[in-house]
């Protein structure tokens, strides 16, 4: 019996093909749906339509942004893919495409510098949901 139960913990634990599981990022908390998990602890794809996915590009938004030394604004145009990991607490990984403009100077012509760029943020949300940090960051030019 005991080497039974062991079998079933493992399976629970490392993820069993066709285990379902509650989906912890559904957009209506009184709504939970299942679905098939292949290994726990993994990257799941998240819905770049998703609250979730909206809020934590806002918040890479407002990390830019808040930067001191640099005069630039920084606008989300579009999420390109999004996934998270379920740790104590959730990884977000996010590509984005963003709208560099500013930077505390024009051109002589009177139009503004701008930028298009393409950037990866990881983020971690506590397993309370109420704190946010940005772990990694990288941006590069789009190509126009």
């Amino acid at each position: 019996m005991a080497a039974s139960w062991a079998c079933f913990t493992a399976l629970v634990l490392l993820g069993f093909p066709g285990l379902l599981l509650a989906h912890p990022m559904d957009d209506d908390p009184e709504t939970v749906r299942a679905e098939t998990v292949q290994l726990l602890g993994g990257w799941n794809p998240l819905d770049v339509t998703s609250k979730r996915a909206i809020e934590m590009a806002d918040f890479a938004e407002s990390v830019y942004n808040a930067h001191e030394n640099d005069e630039c604004e920084y606008h989300t145009v579009k999420i390109l893919d999004a996934s998270y990991q379920v740790v104590n607490g959730f990884y977000f990984h996010l590509k984005l495409e963003m709208l560099k403009k500013g930077c505390g100077h024009g051109y002589p012509d009177g139009h503004i510098y701008s930028e298009t760029l393409q950037c990866d943020v990881t983020i971690s949300l506590d397993h309370r949901m109420e704190q946010k940090k940005l772990l990694n960051e990288s941006c590069s030019p789009i190509s126009t």
